[in-house]
């Protein structure tokens, strides 16, 4: 492994950890000693994106154990691709973005409109940096059945703190920034948020759906479908009944993503089933434990052959065009002498009448 490689490797294997435990005290912090904490808050600014709590705790708690597999991973890999993957593909990026996370649960806790704009911000950021991770992650670094330790601990992770993010995090955010939410003691749902909330719904389930297709993501699709489900199933006693927009809303961008998921792996299959009927087809004309060199001689040899036959075909074809020509120039011929022999009569006979 070549020495730049080997030092910003050291830099991920040091930054990340200590991210994840900067990250994850924070939130444990803020969610226990500190009051108001992040599920009272929650409780309190109740927008269309707030999502059932325990949906999320689930989620996170999945999140944080793939991390720290990536944190493992970091230190136990041997592999050369791999290392790149985590260097180049990832970088520190992923460490970034735990450590803003971080802060952000400390603008939630101080709870105000000056703190959610703030926490608004590093949602964004997050949101970027994870974005262009998994661009690069999908271009350069793709998952492959090879290595399925790095598609579980690499890609996975960074998906579902992607997907989240932009699914849930932000638009919540967003919201609550604005001053469009409900508390507990709100007699009726803030009909300001009603709108913006089926677009941002429908317009974010719209396009993860393209990049599910596209991509074949099944991270996303997973991830997405699990979240408009703790979207759908978030009831408390404060929370009103969602209104019938949004619902559908949900229901759609869900619908969208397993239709984008289900039509990607069928169009694999049908291409896979096309190209395994050419090569299957091209089997018959290529001979088993032939080298290279005796595929290509036996392919020039095929290619003469066809060449020849071209050839002969040409050859037939002129001399049958010139037969033609031949009979042709001999009946005139024989034209020619048939009315030269009247002429030479009819003179006969004038000659023959002179005389007598």
């Amino acid at each position: 492994m070549d020495a730049p490689l080997q030092r910003h490797l050291a830099r991920v294997q040091i930054i990340t950890p200590l991210s994840i435990l900067l990250n994850l005290a924070s939130l444990v912090v803020c969610s226990i000693l500190i009051h108001p904490s992040l599920k009272e808050i929650h409780e309190t600014h109740i927008t269309q994106f707030t999502p059932n709590p325990n949906f999320i705790l689930l989620y996170w708690g999945v999140l944080f154990l793939l991390q720290i597999g990536f944190a493992v991973l970091i230190v136990v890999s041997q592999k050369e691709f791999t290392k790149k993957t985590i260097v180049y593909g990832v970088g520190v990026r992923l460490a970034i973005s735990n450590l803003l996370l971080g802060a952000w649960a400390i603008t939630w806790v101080v709870n105000n409109h000056a703190s959610f704009l703030a926490g608004l911000v590093l949602l964004s950021l997050i949101g970027v940096l994870l974005l262009l991770t998994a661009l690069i992650l999908a271009v350069k670094y793709p998952p492959s059945s090879s290595r399925p330790l790095d598609w579980l601990f690499i890609h996975v992770p960074i998906k579902m703190f992607l997907v989240i993010t932009l699914q849930v995090d932000i638009p919540q955010m967003l919201f609550m920034a604005l001053g469009w939410y409900d508390t507990p003691k709100s007699t009726e749902t803030d009909i300001r948020a009603l709108w913006p909330s089926f677009g941002i719904l429908a317009g974010v389930g719209a396009l993860s759906a393209i990049w599910i297709f596209a991509a074949t993501d099944i991270t996303w699709a997973i991830s997405g479908i699990f979240l408009y489900f703790a979207l759908l199933y978030s009831k408390t006693p404060e929370l009103h009944d969602r209104r019938p927009e949004i619902v559908a809303a949900i229901i759609l961008s869900m619908v969208l993503q397993a239709v984008a998921l289900l039509g990607s792996l069928l169009y694999k299959w049908l291409g896979s089933y096309s190209q395994a009927e050419v090569d299957h087809e091209q089997e018959g004309r290529v001979a088993l434990g032939r080298n290279p060199q005796e595929e290509a001689a036996a392919l020039r040899a095929e290619a003469e052959a066809e060449a020849a036959a071209a050839a002969a075909r040409e050859r037939s074809l002129s001399e049958a065009q010139h037969h033609d020509q031949s009979d042709a120039g001999d009946t005139s011929t024989a034209a020619s002498d048939h009315a030269s022999s009247l002429e030479r009569g009819e003179n006969n006979i004038k000659v023959s009448r002179r005389l007598g």
